[in-house]
């Protein structure tokens, strides 16, 4: 309930997510709906150098662009620890696929 949503591009609102980070690191969690084309560069690196979260849940409507996105997030050190395929739309060929990540350090 608390939530702030954002609506925008993901590298439009990276200043304002960046002043609002907690202070401790290895509490921070991310859940990421990235669209078809998957999470942006400029906010793939902002996961990884700057927000630097213990867990990540990715909800994607695209296998080839989350195998792309889990390639880079197990390059840079998360395991991906399940991988849940939904069926939300019964009937035809789309599918969710929720990934979910841990820091390896973590």
């Amino acid at each position: 309930p608390a939530a702030t949503i954002y609506r925008a591009a993901g590298r439009h609102r990276l200043p304002q997510l960046s002043a609002m980070l907690p202070p401790d690191g290895n509490q921070r969690l991310l859940y990421a709906n990235p669209p078809r084309t998957g999470i942006e560069a400029e906010v793939m690196d902002w996961i990884l150098t700057v927000f630097k979260p213990r867990r990540i849940a990715c909800l994607s409507c695209n296998a080839v662009s989350l195998k792309r996105d889990l390639e880079h997030l197990t390059g840079a050190g998360y395991n991906t620890d399940l991988i849940i395929p939904y069926d939300f739309f019964p009937g035809t060929r789309y599918l969710e696929i929720m990934a979910l990540l841990k820091r390896e350090s973590a």
